[in-house]
């Protein structure tokens, strides 16, 4: 995971990155996070099939806050749960760039869904 944090570090002109099933941790999640902050090329990131549980969520959910580029997040087929969901549910309201967001797989249950539609009853179509 390091080599992908320094190659995003090096600006190197990636719009897509595909990590599904790579076993991504909360180690690789916070190496992503860190080039994330300042990367401002990549657009596309698909960590399908990890192991990104509530805490992986919570970092992701730090960088959609001040990320200006990403405007797709694969997050299906991981453990994301009710702490995950609310936690990206407060960086939609802040992030306007992400258009399309994949949690199907996850531990969502009646109040994660609650939560995802309040905040999209915010977001203008």
């Amino acid at each position: 995971m390091i080599q992908i944090q320094q190659l995003l570090d090096d600006k190197t002109v990636i719009h897509y990155l595909d990590l599904s099933f790579k076993k991504v941790d909360i180690q690789g999640v916070q190496a992503l996070a860190k080039s994330l902050k300042i990367n401002t090329v990549l657009s596309t990131l698909n960590l399908m099939g990890n192991k990104i549980n509530d805490k992986c969520a919570q970092i992701l959910a730090e960088v959609l806050k001040i990320n200006v580029r990403l405007t797709t997040l694969n997050l299906g087929y991981n453990q994301i749960g009710i702490e995950g969901i609310q936690a990206l549910a407060e960086a939609l309201k802040i992030n306007t760039v992400l258009s399309t967001l994949n949690l199907m797989g996850n531990k969502i249950n009646d109040k994660c869904a609650q939560i995802l539609s309040e905040v999209l009853k915010l977001i203008p179509l």
